[in-house]
This record gives structure tokens, sequence and C-alpha cells, in this order.
């Protein structure tokens, strides 16, 4: 924890020096969405992630058509993903199926924003891919990587467990 506070202080310092704000708030969502992949399932924060990437995407542009013809899009080709792990395959999930149609929609979808001018649209469309691979992996990461001392204090953090160092005085 004093790591983290050392961390911060520096990022605060280097964001009152000229950090992009960008820059800033990814490191904030990074963290964010780290603590919110271990307290809940990554379909639905995928899920949710894309839905306010769509509202974000109209916030930005302010045109229905761009934002519903990449919705039918990605739509098209996630049914089109399901239905042929449903029949045929068998073995992908759901998290991959929606993490794949972003990522063949996006492919699709990117000579259509560039045509349209958004660039704005392909920024919130890279941070949201960006974002369901690095809820992705924080599974991986929290099990495989982190030591057990460190799992404990993060488990500790959220509530996951009690901490036994903990007197209960009442």
């Amino acid at each position: 924890m004093g790591s983290v506070l050392i961390y911060l202080g520096f990022y605060i310092v280097l964001f009152r020096e000229g950090l992009s704000p960008y820059i800033f708030i990814s490191g904030l969502l990074m963290v964010f969405l780290f603590l919110i992949a271990l307290l809940f399932n990554n379909l639905y924060i995928s899920l949710i992630l894309t839905g306010l990437s769509l509202l974000l995407s109209w916030f930005a542009t302010r045109k229905w058509k761009l934002c519903l013809t990449g919705l039918i899009i990605f739509l098209t080709i996630t049914t089109l993903l399901y239905l042929s792990d449903h029949y045929f395959l068998k073995r992908i999930g759901n998290e991959m199926i929606i993490m794949l149609s972003l990522i063949i929609s996006g492919v699709v979808f990117a000579w259509y924003i560039y045509r349209q001018k958004a660039f704005a649209v392909l920024v919130i469309y890279l941070f949201l891919l960006g974002s369901i691979i690095y809820i992705n992996t924080v599974d991986y990461t929290f099990n495989n990587i982190l030591k057990p001392h460190q799992k404990e204090r993060i488990s500790i953090l959220l509530g996951l467990r009690s901490d036994p160092y903990v007197l209960d005085i009442m």
C-alpha cells in the first residue's frame, strides 16, 4: 500500500506538470476495471462497457446513423458467432464471442468510420477493445502472477475475506 501511495503521488505531480489527461484517466480506469473484474462476471462487464461505448460514441459524434450501423454490424457478427458456437463448435464461450465479434466488427466498421471522418469513434472503439482484453486477463494475473500475500490484501480490500489480524471487539 505504501508503494501505491508513492506512485499515486508521482502520478498526480506528473499530471500537474503536463501529463496528458487521457493517460491520467486511463490509469485510473485500469485500476477501477481491475477491481470491478475481480468482483463481477466478465460477460456482464463486457456488455456494460459495450453499451457505454455506444452511448459515448453517440455523444461524441451526434450521428445516429453511425452508431446504429456499428450496433447492427456488432449484433450481426455476435449472432453469427454465437450460433456457430452453439451448433457447431461448442468451445468458444460467451466472453470470447463478444471479444471476437468486437474485433471483427471493428475491422469491418473501420472503413465506414474512416469515410465518415469520425475518428473519436475509433478512439472509443480502441479503448473498448483494450478494456475488454484487459478485464479478461485480470483473473489470470490475480491467480498466477500475484503472490499469496498480495492476493490476500486485495481480497481483504474488496471485502471478499475478513482480516484475520483484526480483533472482533463486538
